[in-house]
């Protein structure tokens, strides 16, 4: 989500992905920031597969919102492309597994819109 604190993060910056319940995180390098209105418009533009590879397309609208409550998508909605080499110093963004999951989109190539 576009969140005030996540509009500070730009091309790379390091961030770091936190899985609460396992307590892993993912050290990461920013390569492109793509920002949506809505689910609706992300969904029409990225892959619903590099999103939830193991979900039904048609029920991904109402998981993301399950996640993220429409006070929070009225924010907007950011893709964050990246690379799975560490990254030092980093940016610690905390995340639920749900939450790191959404970001399953940014390991593709980065495509041009």
């Amino acid at each position: 989500m576009a969140t005030p604190s996540k509009h500070g993060i730009g091309i790379g910056d390091a961030v770091v992905f936190h899985d609460r319940d396992t307590d892993r995180k993912l050290h990461v390098t920013v390569q492109q920031i793509i920002r949506y209105l809505s689910f609706e418009n992300l969904l029409r533009s990225e892959d619903t597969t590099s999103i939830d590879p193991n979900g039904p397309p048609s029920e991904l609208p109402a998981r993301l919102r399950g996640i993220y409550p429409s006070a929070k998508e009225v924010l907007g909605v950011l893709t964050l492309s990246f690379d799975h080499r560490p990254a030092r110093p980093s940016r610690p963004i905390p995340m639920t597994a749900e939450e790191y999951a959404q970001t399953v989109g940014a390991f593709r190539t980065p495509s041009t819109r």
